[in-house]
């Protein structure tokens, strides 16, 4: 695990889901954990949290420290089996003298990139931690996200450059090492924020400079004309596994 600024207290609330998602943290001890919350934002209800290993009954109203939001991010949380049980732990941590902002989650680092997003899940700056640059590099960067109430559980591929692309199923997830298990949940705010990632060109098992225009569900190639034409920024273009590039069906190309 990570570095981290052990604390005198920490709190974990347990919630039941649907599905087989799950988070890594509730694994492993780590010591940064001090605030857990579910990622919809902050709604009226009632949690049980542990603080200092005792167990207390929280009811919280909307904006509350511990909002209830259980049932809402995977379904019906009353009826799940204990095996459906898995702990979220979410730490809010920032580097001195940086504005950046990050929820730890599962072991992983995701920044929040707005003021607004930040607010619209219920978090303070009392909440924030502080830790060194170093700490804060050991936590790798969370690649897959799901927006909490997506009936259709679609997980998309969070890019290096701050863009979305779907993962079109499992076999392309396990393409790149990458398991259900690497998923943590996002509002549908911040969910709306980030652009989606729609050129790609391929850069494993070995580069190929061709770059496609991905539409529901097919691959489209862009010939170097129609590159010029659409004048593309370097950051518009993400690198792919062939695996990936497989999975869509090839379709007219883009000539002009």
């Amino acid at each position: 695990m990570p570095e981290a600024v052990a604390l005198a207290q920490t709190t974990q609330v347990s919630f039941s889901q649907k599905g087989t998602l799950s988070d890594p943290s509730s694994k492993d001890s780590n010591p940064l954990c001090r605030l857990n919350f579910l990622v919809g934002g902050c709604s009226g209800g009632s949690t049980t949290a542990t603080q200092g290993g005792q167990s207390q009954a929280k009811n919280q109203q909307s904006g509350g420290l511990f909002a209830s939001l259980f049932a809402a991010i995977f379904g019906s949380g009353s009826s799940a089996s204990a095996k459906n049980t898995v702990t979220a732990v979410i730490t809010l941590v920032r580097v001195p003298e940086k504005t950046e902002v990050y929820r730890i989650i599962g072991g992983k680092k995701h920044i929040i990139p707005t003021k607004e997003i930040f607010d619209s899940y219920g978090f303070t700056d009392a909440m924030v931690q502080t830790i060194t640059a170093k700490q804060l590099a050991k936590y790798p960067r969370a690649k897959l996200i799901t927006v909490n109430g997506d009936k259709t559980n679609a997980v998309y591929y969070f890019t290096e450059t701050g863009t979305l692309r779907q993962v079109l199923n499992d076999k392309v997830m396990a393409s790149y090492g990458d398991t259900k298990d690497d998923i943590v949940v996002i509002n549908q705010k911040e969910f709306n924020y980030y652009p989606r990632n729609k050129f790609v060109f391929v850069a494993s098992p070995t580069v190929n400079r061709d770059v496609f225009q991905l539409v529901d569900g097919t691959k489209r190639y862009l010939t170097p004309m129609a590159l010029r034409r659409m004048s593309l920024r370097n950051d518009e273009i993400t690198p792919i596994n062939i695996s990936e590039l497989d999975e869509y069906a090839p379709g007219q190309p883009i000539i002009f």
